[in-house]
């Protein structure tokens, strides 16, 4: 089996670089002090709406930053926003702990060795132009940022990344500006994935815990992010999209570490021929086959995502639901039809509808309309009281033959949320409502309370399947752990 893993790892890392020369400090202060710096100079700031170092500018400090900020830019700009100004970056104090460059692509590698002789040793670099435009000089020049940081020990995050954010520490050095803090971590090569995570996750009412784009990933990588994340516990399930990866081996043990602690939830692209020559043009990284990332996914306990949309679905799922028993379901619907799309879709996906046992049965028909249908799905009429959604959750909850229950509302009203959020927390038994044609007022009604919602029966049903694939594989490794002690 060893031998195995090792051939499946090393097929994954393709071209693996070799990152020489790196700082002195651990990999756990680096990232520490991009999610929580106590001092930063934002370097190259123009007075531009369309310059993305002005527009980070601006959104730490409408965050509401509590440590020092600087600017290497014009001075106007400065006084604009009322952060102390300096002309260059040898004039900036030494205490900086991270720089945010956004200078033209041609003096980045100056910038970088003015700011590792100013003693900044962790940088991003929001500057784009690079290898990422599959040119040989462009990826000669990120050559050469990195040789200048590797000489004066400066971690990089980029280039080309679209920032950072910690809500939590009122830190925001992306666009656009999130506020919300919430139990949702996102790493992302993309920028653009990213912050349509994070806006999808702030107008749902979650909010995000940490959040980091990764651009051109010349030096600090997902591996590194993910390592730290391990133990936050402001994150509860991190989202993760990647195109290819350098260390195979790092990368699997790292995910083992996380998964056995929090869920991760993968998007990775470079699936089909198309998509893998994008990603080796732009990265320098030949994508690998996408069969072995699945394989090892499975061995590490990642839950893979077909698209941008079940990476959200999954990712906001996993955060807010238990852990669950088994694989084993029950439908309670008010449309039938959306019921049985519901049965189809969860049987796809390996999971199984629960006989209802007959004392469940027998209670049902006391509690509920006579025009009901009691079996599985279990058919509410479209019209039903709170008083019977109440009893329906109720039974089919207190049912040992039922883990997941996924509750599908045409028309969803307050009488149901108030069963919904009654019922949400029962000995270990996951909730999932489904409901068609909801308001935005309805989804947020129930998210902010910690309840996931989904608008289609195949949604939730990618997630029941989700959940109950991980907390298999949480049991399985539980068990693995007691036979080696």
């Amino acid at each position: 089996m060893n031998i195995k893993i090792i051939s499946l790892e090393a097929k994954i890392q393709g071209a693996q670089k070799v990152r020489e020369g790196v700082s002195e400090l651990g990999i756990k202060e680096v990232i520490r002090k991009i999610f929580e710096p106590r001092s930063v100079a934002v370097v190259g700031v123009r007075r531009d709406p369309r310059d993305p170092g002005y527009e980070v500018l601006k959104n730490i400090v409408r965050a509401g930053f509590k440590g020092e900020l600087y600017v290497v830019g014009p001075a106007d700009v400065g006084r604009e926003l009322g952060i102390p100004t300096y002309y260059s970056v040898s004039e900036l104090p030494k205490n900086v702990e991270l720089a945010i460059v956004s200078v033209p692509t041609e003096e980045v590698p100056k910038v970088v060795e003015e700011l590792g002789a100013r003693g900044v040793n962790v940088v991003v670099i929001l500057s784009r132009g690079f290898s990422e435009t599959g040119r040989t000089l462009r990826r000669d020049l990120e050559s050469k940022v990195m040789e200048v940081a590797r000489k004066h020990g400066v971690r990089v995050l980029g280039p080309g990344s679209q920032g950072v954010g910690n809500p939590s520490k009122s830190f925001y050095a992306s666009w656009p500006l999130v506020r919300r803090e919430g139990p949702l971590a996102i790493v992302s090569r993309s920028g653009a994935v990213a912050s349509t995570l994070a806006t999808w996750a702030v107008e749902e009412g979650l909010g995000i815990s940490k959040l980091a784009t990764l651009g051109n990933k010349a030096d600090l990588d997902e591996v590194d992010m993910l390592e730290y994340l391990a133990e936050d516990d402001e994150s509860r399930c991190v989202a993760l999209y990647i195109e290819a990866v350098r260390d195979g081996r790092r990368f699997m043990k790292v995910l083992k570490e996380v998964t056995i602690r929090k869920p991760v939830v993968a998007l990775k692209s470079g699936r089909t021929r198309s998509g893998a020559f994008a990603v080796a043009s732009r990265l320098g990284i030949p994508a690998g086959h996408y069969r072995l990332y699945l394989e090892a996914f499975r061995k590490t306990g990642v839950l893979p995502a077909s698209g941008l949309e079940e990476l959200y679905d999954v990712w906001k799922g996993l955060a807010l639901l238990p852990l669950v028993q088994g694989f084993s379901v029950q439908i309670i619907t008010t449309s039938i039809g959306a019921g049985v799309i519901l049965a189809d879709a969860l049987e796809e996906l390996g999971l199984r509808l629960a006989k209802t046992s007959p004392e469940v049965k027998e209670v049902l028909r006391r509690r509920v309309s006579e025009h009901s249908l009691i079996s599985n799905p279990l058919n509410l009429p479209r019209d039903a009281s709170e008083s019977e959604i109440n009893s329906a959750i109720e039974e089919v909850m207190k049912d040992p033959r039922v883990d997941i229950v996924m509750v599908v509302l045409a028309g969803m009203t307050l009488r149901a949320s108030k069963a919904l959020v009654r019922w949400k927390n029962y000995e270990g038994k996951a909730l999932i409502p489904v409901l068609l044609g909801p308001s935005k007022e309805e989804i947020l009604s129930l998210q902010e309370r910690g309840i996931p919602t989904y608008t289609a029966p195949e949604r939730g049903a990618r997630v029941a399947a989700a959940l109950a694939r991980y907390s298999a594989y949480l049991r399985h490794a539980s068990k693995l752990n007691e036979v080696i002690d």
